[in-house]
């Protein structure tokens, strides 16, 4: 009896397999300045003119909105970790939007609940009396731009030092404290092969295996190549 078509089993497999929406991964580098403000004194214990900043984060276009007001701006999910001096940020279930006007646009990763856009945010070094509820990195462009351009576009044409990064904490009083980061270095990462890419390429290939080790059997057995 004929073995079923190896092609066709990868092809079951290919319809069957859950869909993943694209990772989107990148690494920043940046350097606090006071470009526009000065590094609030009540951050002083932690961060200091020349502060580095460095991560990787990631976005994913695929995950919908839930509970941004303005969800005509929503582009996708953003999550990152950053080392910034000898603290650690981390962001998670939070979110990329854009903005235009006719003489700028920007693409904004918004980290935490500060803005009230849902999501969390974290870290390793706690400031004194203070509390960190949210981080932001954004990245400018002169003139409008069409808003519902990919963030992945957004950000292959992306100036890096056009890039700012900012930290948000409040006092017991709910008052906001905050340092901006000058953003130098911004670069797209290699992503991780996506779970269905994975298994469907395993299970393909151990199909194809299977399919191959059967035919050279039947070759030794009979002398014929079976076509």
């Amino acid at each position: 009896m004929r073995s079923f078509p190896a092609a066709l089993l990868v092809a079951g497999l290919v319809a069957t397999a859950p869909a993943y929406a694209t990772l989107h991964s990148y690494s920043v580098k940046g350097t606090l300045t006071a470009e526009w403000t000065p590094v609030p004194p009540e951050l002083g214990s932690v961060y200091q003119l020349g502060t580095p900043v460095s991560g990787i984060f990631t976005i994913d276009d695929g995950i919908p909105d839930s509970g941004y007001s303005d969800s005509n701006w929503y582009r996708g999910a953003f999550s990152g970790t950053f080392q910034v001096g000898t603290n650690v940020v981390t962001a998670s279930s939070s979110l990329v939007y854009t903005f235009g006007t006719e003489y700028y646009s920007t693409v904004t990763m918004l980290g935490g609940n500060a803005w009230g856009t849902g999501g969390t945010v974290s870290d390793t070094q706690p400031v004194d009396n203070l509390r960190l509820i949210g981080l932001q990195l954004r990245f400018f462009y002169p003139g409008g731009r069409p808003m519902d351009v990919p963030v992945k576009t957004w950000l292959a044409d992306a100036d890096p030092h056009s890039g700012d990064f900012y930290l948000q904490y409040v006092d017991a009083n709910g008052q906001g404290v905050g340092a901006w980061w000058q953003i130098t270095e911004l670069a797209s990462v290699s992503p991780v092969p996506e779970p269905s890419a994975s298994v469907l390429f395993l299970a393909g290939s151990a199909v194809l295996w299977a399919t191959g080790s059967r035919r050279r059997r039947r070759i030794q057995a009979t002398g014929v190549a079976d076509c």
